[in-house]
């Protein structure tokens, strides 16, 4: 082998490691996602169908593109002051898509508003669950590779 050839060789190995790790990392973010959508609490939908996984060049980011997937996730205190009437619309908003009156809807949104929400894991349980896997998929990933 030369020395020409070593090279060659070498610089594929860099590229194939690149795109083993791309695939493990695909493979790990997917089970995340999978799961975070499997335990996300179901009301209209859209927050199970909001749980994304966005890449980058070595980078996995799981997460949500509703804003209140955080709210969820961990909890809301109750509120001080002014609360402001995005949450009242969204309440109110709610409460008419279960039926309920504009004054049941109100009295749901206070009741928020005094007591906070407890929190409904669905993301962090799925990354607790799968992050553990990233090694063994890069493993694989890599055995495939050299097959």
């Amino acid at each position: 082998m030369t020395f020409e050839d070593l090279k060659r060789y070498m610089l594929k190995m860099a590229i194939d490691i690149n795109a083993v790790s791309e695939k493990a990392l695909n493979v790990t973010s997917e089970k995340i996602r999978n799961e975070a959508k499997k335990n996300a609490p179901v009301n209209t939908g859209m927050l199970r169908k909001s749980i994304i996984v966005e890449q980058a060049p070595l980078l996995r980011v799981i997460g949500s593109t509703v804003d209140y997937a955080i709210f969820v996730e961990y909890e809301t205190k109750p509120a001080t002051g002014n609360s402001g009437g995005r949450a009242k619309e969204s309440i109110m908003r709610w409460g008419h898509l279960h039926g309920l009156t504009d004054a049941e809807s109100y009295a749901v949104y206070k009741k928020i508003i005094m007591k906070g929400t407890k929190a409904q894991p669905f993301l962090v349980p799925a990354f607790d669950r799968f992050s553990g896997d990233l090694e063994k998929d890069f493993t694989k990933a890599v055995q495939d590779a050299i097959k």
